[in-house]
């Protein structure tokens, strides 16, 4: 366990930001939900000379803090005063993330049960759904192509088996044994009658 006490007089709330951003931008890539709980009162007073030399109280965002961080990230803070409650809400509706911050003041943080986040849902972006639909349409050419390539193959075979036939049948034509000629009565006699007699 990292021990803070160290740490315990000033308090970076910009710097725990971004260390938490960097948390979520190593974790695996996935489409989830990302969440994070915040026990702060966000009342920046970050180290300056030394990590006991403290800069002046800060009672709202610092301008280093890195919103950029936050997009996608469902925030809750607990324990914060009522007034410091108020202008962090504001601050991120001025950034663009309302709605995606959750605020409970010290006198409501008591009575707050922190549930477990819910199932993560599958969230694609733009950019990815792009590249799946690149994805799949490049299969789906590949697949075109070798069924092209398989029809062309048997077309030409095809093809070369009925040339082959018809060559064979014209071979076969031209090597036809002369049919034998069929006589009438009158020609087998005459025929019989310039042939000699043969002597036994």
């Amino acid at each position: 366990m990292f021990n803070c006490a160290g740490y315990s007089k000033c308090t970076d709330v910009a710097g725990a930001f971004r260390l938490a951003g960097e948390e979520f931008a190593s974790a695996k890539p996935a489409p989830s939900n990302r969440y994070l709980l915040v026990y702060s009162d966000l009342i920046a007073e970050p180290p300056t000379s030394s990590v006991s030399t403290c800069a002046k109280p800060s009672n709202g965002p610092t301008a280093d803090f890195p919103w950029e961080t936050l997009q996608g990230v469902s925030v809750t803070a607990l324990w914060l005063p009522a007034d410091q409650a108020f202008k962090w809400k504001k601050a991120f509706e001025e950034h663009g993330l309302k709605g995606q911050l959750t605020v409970f003041s010290s006198s409501e943080s008591p009575a707050v049960t922190v549930k477990p986040p819910e199932a993560a849902t599958v969230t694609i972006s733009d950019e990815e759904r792009a590249k799946e639909t690149a994805r799949y349409q490049s299969y789906l050419y590949g697949a075109l192509k070798t069924i092209g390539a398989a029809a062309a193959l048997i077309l030409i075979y095809f093809l070369f088996a009925s040339m082959s036939a018809r060559r064979r049948g014209r071979t076969a034509q031209g090597s036809t044994p002369p049919r034998p000629q069929i006589l009438t009565p009158a020609q087998l006699r005459a025929r019989n009658a310039t042939q000699p007699l043969r002597r036994n």
